[in-house]
């Protein structure tokens, strides 16, 4: 990832499996219940499964309870609102599973102004206000039909950011705000406002929509947007020659974590390319985003889902490759991470003028010994060229002897020393289009330059 002007860093391994779930998990969703932060599961046989950070598991419901369509959503922080399209609508607070209504069915739930809202087609239905529960009308709970023509099919997802609740289709997003009651039971009356927000533009996606920042961020089968107020902005310009690659069906979770002391927005997808690193294609894939940047993560060749959790106040993402569960990117910094860096091919100038690169340097910060294989390339092929290696520390006496340290078992220790690393080499690669790409199976280091040495020959050259 890029970290600032000069300093690419490679972002670390995903951690170590904190807890497996033998009944296979279709998808995972993060919460700080009761002030604690836990992972919950819906699982393949209809099962919920609650789980820690530090792998202890909670059997939360049996198989059967829900479908693995469910979604869910926190209420003051107290009880987990889960609502299953198929078997109904229930509460977790942490020790209890409570069915609420096994009739009352729908696609999305969200917690918004002291009320729990529904979704199921295009029928939106809210409880009263301060409670989860009470769906009696003359205490202020209701329902609305979408009648706008610019809201097309049904709603695909709702979420509560940014002081409204968003209401999103597959192409348009609208946006409830100003809900007010009057009255009182049984006489309460509930107001509010409903505004188409942009037309042409929602999702098929609902797990990727998340609050980022002062922004909704969502995936659209074109792109990456965020909506700011009532300006949507495309934040994956710079990505959209990949789309083509990726597969974004059934879904694309989304998560937010903090990677390198940055706040990373994340969407899972599949990609279909030939580029991976780590893994042959179909590969998932994480699509990161930070500072107005992208750049690509695998956390494991069989991710299937991720979600953000709050622990000690930091936003970390979390994922499971359908049994086990896992922190991204939170593996030590000693843990070997397989990565690869490319840039574009840069005409440096003229694309008619041919050039040879005649020198390669490469600048890195690492604390531990790593060895990166670095090509440079052209419109023809790819040379590689060779990196200096980290430097051996030999201790010597007083008399130039060599004196070698041992452990207690004995064997022979080896002082090895990496810090700032400046590889100068010779290289022979022509071409009008030049690059490089730097690969390999490290911990993760910093990359601060790559310098190229070019001898130009005549404009307009020819074979």
């Amino acid at each position: 990832m890029t970290i600032g002007n000069g300093a690419i860093q490679v972002v670390p391994a995903r951690a170590a499996a904190v807890a497996t779930i033998a009944a296979g998990i279709a998808s995972l969703w993060g919460f700080t219940l009761n002030g604690i932060a836990v992972l919950i599961s819906f699982n393949s046989n209809g099962s919920v499964s609650q789980t820690t950070p530090g792998g202890v598991v909670t059997a939360v419901a049996v198989a059967g309870t829900v479908t693995t369509s469910a979604r869910c959503t926190i209420w003051r922080g107290t009880h987990v609102l889960v609502l299953d399209p198929t078997n109904g609508y229930f509460s977790w607070d942490g020790t209890t599973w409570v069915v609420i209504d096994a009739a009352r069915t729908g696609g999305a739930i969200a917690v918004f102004q002291g009320r729990a809202w529904f979704a199921s087609g295009r029928t939106i239905t809210f409880t009263a206000p301060n409670t989860y529960t009470d769906f009696a009308a003359g205490n202020g709970a209701g329902s609305t039909v979408l009648t706008d023509e610019a809201f097309q099919g049904n709603i695909t997802a709702m979420t509560s950011a940014v002081e409204q609740l968003w209401v999103l289709g597959q192409g348009a997003i609208e946006a409830i705000a100003n809900v007010q009651s009057t009255g009182t039971a049984p006489n309460v009356t509930t107001t509010f406002s409903v505004t188409n927000i942009v037309t042409n533009l929602g999702t098929n996606a609902p797990a990727s929509v998340i609050g980022y920042f002062r922004a909704l961020a969502l995936l659209a089968p074109f792109g990456v947007y965020a909506l700011a107020g009532v300006t949507p902005q495309k934040l994956s310009d710079k990505l959209d020659g990949l789309f083509p690659d990726l597969t974004l069906t059934p879904d694309v979770p989304a998560a937010v974590g903090v990677v390198q002391n940055l706040l990373v927005l994340m969407f899972l997808v599949t990609y279909n390319g030939s580029l991976a690193q780590g893994g042959a294609a179909p590969i998932p894939m994480l699509l990161c985003f930070t500072q107005g940047k992208w750049f690509l993560g695998v956390q494991g060749t069989s991710l299937s889902w991720i979600t953000s959790l709050l622990v000690s106040g930091v936003a970390q993402a979390w994922g499971t490759d359908g049994t086990t569960i896992y922190r991204l990117f939170g593996a030590s910094a000693s843990t070997a991470v397989a990565y690869k860096v490319m840039s574009k091919l840069y005409d440096f100038g003229l694309a008619t003028t041919a050039k040879a690169v005649t020198k390669a340097g490469l600048e890195i910060q690492a604390s531990a010994t790593v060895a990166p294989t670095m090509t440079i390339d052209s419109e023809f092929q790819a040379q590689t060229v060779d990196v200096l290696a980290g430097n051996e520390i030999t201790l010597l006496n007083a008399v130039g002897a060599t004196l070698q340290l041992q452990n207690s078992v004995p064997a022979n220790l080896t002082l090895i020393t990496q810090g700032m690393v400046l590889s100068r080499q010779t290289a022979s690669m022509f071409g009008r289009y030049l690059g490089f790409s730097i690969a390999g199976s490290d911990p993760p280091y910093r990359i601060q330059a790559v310098q190229l040495e070019l001898a130009e020959t005549r404009q307009w050259s020819t074979p």
